[in-house]
């Protein structure tokens, strides 16, 4: 329409759809709407914030305030926020302190009954005529036909609020409240139940905040439609279990719920009108631009009136309008204007991202980098472009259509490389007027590094570095072989060094015993004097060879344990310089043979400290013998001592050809020698000396090293052993022990003719036992002059032996084949027959941990090999005179209590116990016998003969008879009892008898022994 002056204005139709009733718009005004309801007669009531309560009659077209009939004007000022008319055209109100029940007869309202009820949020009408108001609490109210009001909680008693309520078509009364689950009623037994819907579906549909409804709705298939605020319009099937969401409306809080005559549902909302279609679910949506009067609506404020036409009350008034009115779509081009590129708008030129203009709708080919962006579009509705409203997608990114609402741009930020497609939807706001969308291809390169022929190297490069770790790993199993290998060839070196040391042990123990007949017969013709001094000579030379090689093999034996960890230090405090001194006279008879002059300094006085005397020989028998070994002939050896700061420094420096510097540390490795000293005689060794040397001086937490002379040629050994009380720990010190030669000592020759005299007439038995034929000819030689000797070669026969003969003593070998020396040793001291003969264990292991285990089976003496024929003379000697002795005292003694606990073996004294027990139980009885001991001590008659014999010397009844004469003894020095009745308590029939046995007992009679 266009004017002279006032230019042109456009009049669209579709603006006259709605508020055509313009005299009922304007008599309500701009006031917000708070609640409608109407009633068949046609008259539309309406609830105003500010006016008050309304009424209009669509068929009469009047229009009034209606106040209630005897209310004060403060009622007028009230708020009704919601209104009902029932089915009896009753209008029921309810604001913020009361339900009122009323009813209009055409001129005025009557109130008919006002019910207190606080905020009470909604007004519906049930089944049975039930009247239900929700309210601000978990309460709802029922208003019964008769008037009366009945009270329901129906939710916890927390905060929580009811803003709406619905009939359903199955009877129930559903009710929806904050925060709460949906709820529905039963009116006639008023019983409760929950509604089981899915969580999942329900959270799904809840994205925002807790739940708040705000209306109800239930269409004539059995969905349930919920308006939230927030959350939008949900949708709950007629299993009351599914839920979703409704899509596609202008905003998601909604106002109201309200169906048309044809079925559709109309959804008030916050910024809008919106349309259902019940059809085909499509969406429209209406805002003030379409003439709906304003966007923002009031909860539940709406209503379908009798002629068709529905109310929607808002903040702007009234929106009324007839639904059925439908208008023919249009068709509106869409199309795209503009591209930018990280905000920079790009032409159609050479070289760039479109070849021609995107209205053409070209393939937008865009660089890795170009990957943010924005299109621009249009519908070209050549009219109010502001009722278009956009929603755009893309294809292959976009999950969702993308609300646009006016806004015709869409924007991308960092987009993967990939093809995607924008597709862009345009339509009408306020009805159907026009439907219309568009597409674009967009493609985004992928960056170089992510192109197939990149990926093609990636993969080429992964195999060629798969195939170089392939190869490294074979290389590394080949070296892990390679040291597998290695440690395996280390191991069997190992072994067979182990088998080595073994062997050198065995053979060890096999050069004791040649050594052994040899050391003997040697020491016994040293000792014969009737040798020329020139012969004595040569044999000493031999005892000295024989010591020396005793030594070696000690060395061997103790080296196998030092590569083993047994060797173990037992220091004790002894002086040093003493030691030293001894040492270094042994070597003074090499060294004067050799022309080689020994340096003797710090050598005077005494230092005591704790030393083990036996790995300082070692170690400095190996260093000296080094040094004569490389010292020339005519040459000197320097040897001192000092001790400083806590240490005692042992030096050892000769006058050969030294040692070079590269070699320093490598002549302590085992088997390693020198090349560079003159060969043959004065090199030869066996390389382990030095490696010995230095790991018994690591044992006694010292140090050995090597270093040259300076200014003059020559090696130096320097020896360092810590003095400190602190320096050893409580098991390294030894205990004191007394040598062998104190225990048993060897007796003068005079002594020794005695013994020959005394045992001329009845020697003692002594049993050997060894494998070698040659050790039985050595002993039984040095023994028979003495004693009876009876030999055997192995445990059994000697085991067997013992049991038939009796022998005063044993002496026996340790390693023998079968059973071995301890196993027999054992097997005697277990035995009561047996237990009592002396046994001496003779072998060739000579360490305290052999002894310690000889003497643990019970052996009553050990001697190591080779041995001096003297000590072991003197120990047999003083093993059967100590037995001698105990048999004098058992024969003269009535109890074993006075007899030392040393004396006899536990199993001996618990059996002379027993013995002594019975006989002075038995003491008068003048018929006991052997037989009766035995029965008493269960024991057979020849083991108690043998027993008996062999511990007393005399048979059992002898014994019992001199055991009662030693108690009529007893009995008379106590001077109680009278001869007679002496006699007849020790059992003897007869005071002459027991006269006659007394005096041969004690050379007196009993009346003359005091």
């Amino acid at each position: 329409m266009g004017s002279a002056d006032q230019g042109y204005g456009v009049n669209y139709q579709y603006n006259k759809t709605f508020n055509a009733n313009n005299f009922l718009v304007q008599a309500v005004g701009h006031q917000s709407v708070l609640a409608l309801a109407a009633d068949q007669k046609g008259n539309l009531f309406i609830s105003t914030k500010m006016r008050g309560l309304m009424v209009y009659n669509i068929y009469g077209k009047t229009f009034k305030a209606l106040p209630l009939t005897g209310s004060t004007s403060a009622d007028n000022k009230n708020e009704t926020s919601s209104l009902l008319v029932d089915t009896q055209d009753n209008l029921w109100m309810a604001n913020g302190t009361e339900v009122i029940k009323t009813r209009y007869d055409g001129r005025q309202l009557n109130v008919m009954k006002r019910y207190p009820v606080f905020y009470a949020m909604s007004l519906t009408q049930g089944s049975h005529g039930i009247v239900w108001a929700t309210s601000a609490s978990n309460k709802a109210y029922a208003f019964l036909s008769d008037g009366e009001m009945k009270t329901l909680p129906i939710y916890p008693p927390t905060f929580v609020f009811m803003p709406c309520a619905l009939q359903l078509s199955e009877g129930p009364l559903l009710t929806a409240a904050f925060g709460q689950d949906m709820v529905e009623v039963d009116p006639t037994t008023m019983e409760v139940r929950k509604w089981e819907i899915n969580k999942a579906a329900w959270k799904k549909c809840m994205p925002r905040s807790t739940f708040i409804p705000t209306d109800l709705y239930e269409d004539h298939e059995g969905n349930v439609y919920v308006g939230t605020v927030t959350n939008g319009l949900m949708r709950i099937g007629p299993d009351h279990v599914s839920a979703q969401r409704v899509e596609g409306l202008s905003c998601k809080d909604i106002s109201a719920i309200e169906p048309d005559r044809t079925g559709n549902i109309w959804v008030s909302t916050m910024n809008g009108l919106n349309k259902i279609d019940s059809h085909h679910g499509g969406i429209i949506s209406y805002y003030a631009t379409d003439g709906i009067g304003g966007n923002q609506f009031n909860d539940r404020a709406a209503c379908l009136l009798p002629n068709g036409q529905m109310v929607f009350g808002g903040t702007h008034g009234l929106t009324i309008f007839n639904p059925e009115r439908v208008y023919s779509k249009q068709h509106i081009p869409l199309i795209f204007e503009v591209l930018k590129v990280h905000n920079e708008i790009i032409s159609p030129d050479g070289g760039s991202c479109i070849d021609r203009n995107l209205e053409d709708n070209p393939d937008i080919r865009l660089s890795y980098n170009q990957n943010s962006f924005s299109i621009s579009f249009a519908a070209l509705t050549f009219g109010d472009y502001e009722r278009a409203s956009y929603t755009y997608k893309l294809e292959g990114f976009d999950d969702y259509w993308v609300e646009a609402g006016n806004s015709h741009e869409a924007f991308y930020a960092n987009l993967p490389a990939g093809h995607y497609t924008l597709i862009v939807k345009a339509k009408s706001k306020g009805n159907n007027e026009f439907a219309t969308q568009n597409k674009i291809n967009i493609v985004v390169a992928p960056a170089p590094w992510n192109t197939w022929w990149a990926w093609m190297s990636y993969v080429l490069a992964v195999f060629f570095i798969g195939c170089q770790l392939h190869l490294l790993r074979r290389r590394m199993q080949q070296e892990k072989a390679a040291v597998q290998q290695a440690e395996l060839e280390k191991e069997q070196e190992r072994r067979v060094n182990q088998m080595n040391m073994s062997f050198f042990a065995n053979i060890s123990h096999e050069f004791r015993t040649p050594l052994t007949m040899i050391s003997g017969p040697v020491g016994m013709l040293c000792d014969d004097k009737s040798m020329t001094t020139d012969n004595r000579k040569l044999l000493l030379i031999v005892q000295r060879s024989v010591t020396r090689m005793l030594k070696l093999v000690n060395q061997l034996m103790d080296f196998n344990k030092l590569e083993n960890d047994t060797l173990k230090l037992r220091v004790r405090r002894v002086d040093i310089i003493n030691e030293m001194l001894r040492i270094c006279d042994i070597f003074k008879v090499n060294a004067n043979e050799k022309g080689i002059q020994l340096h003797l300094s710090g050598l005077e006085d005494t230092y005591l400290m704790w030393l083990d005397t036996d790995k300082l020989e070692k170690i400095m028998s190996n260093v000296l013998s080094n040094a004569m070994k490389f010292t020339p002939k005519g040459g000197h050896i320097d040897i001192s001592l000092d001790v400083a700061q806590g240490e005692a420094t042992i030096i050892v420096a000769d006058s050969g050809r030294g040692i070079p510097e590269e070699q320093l540390e490598n002549i302590f490795r085992r088997y390693y020698q020198l090349d560079n000293q003159t060969k043959g005689k004065l090199n030869w060794g066996t390389g382990i000396g030095l490696y010995y040397a230095r790991r018994l001086a690591e044992l006694h937490h010292g140090t050995l090293t090597a270093s040259n002379r300076k200014g003059e040629p020559g090696a130096v050994f320097t020896l360092t052993l810590p003095v400190g009380d602190e320096a050893y720990a409580n098991t390294e010190r030894a205990l004191p022990e007394d040598s062998q030669e104190e225990l048993y000592p060897i007796p003068h020759e005079e002594e020794t003719l005695r013994d020959e005299e005394t045992i001329e007439n009845g020697k003692p038995t002594v049993l050997v036992v060894d494998d070698d034929t040659e050790v039985v000819n050595y002993i039984q030689t040095l023994l028979i002059p003495y004693y009876n000797v009876v030999y055997r070669f192995d445990a059994d026969n000697a085991y067997k032996t013992i049991c038939e003969e009796e022998p005063q003593l044993i002496l026996s070998d340790v390693v023998m084949p079968g059973r071995t020396g301890y196993d027999l040793c054992r097997e005697i001291k277990e035995n009561l027959q047996l237990c009592h003969i002396p046994v001496i264990l003779v072998t060739a292991k000579a360490t305290v941990e052999n002894q310690v285990e000889g003497l643990n089976t019970g052996a009553d003496a050990y001697i190591t090999k080779p041995f001096d024929p003297k000590l072991l003379l003197a120990m047999i000697h003083s093993l059967l005179d100590n037995r001698e002795k105990v048999k004098q005292l058992l024969i003269n003694s009535t109890q074993t209590d006075s007899i030392d606990d040393k004396t006899l073996a536990p199993q001996d004294k618990n059996f002379m116990d027993q013995l002594y027990h019975i006989m002075e139980n038995e003491l008068s009885n003048s018929e006991l016998d052997v037989a009766r001991l035995t029965e008493m001590l269960h024991i057979s008659r020849t083991k108690l003969y043998y027993k008996v014999k062999g511990l007393t010397g005399t048979n059992p009844s002898i014994f019992f008879k001199t055991y009662k004469l030693n108690r009529a003894a007893e009995l008379i020095r106590e001077g109680r009892y009278t001869m007679g009745e002496i006699a007849d308590l020790t059992g003897f029939n007869t005071p002459s008898h027991f006269s006659t046995s007394f005096k041969k007992q004690f050379g007196v009679s009993p009346s003359e022994y005091k």
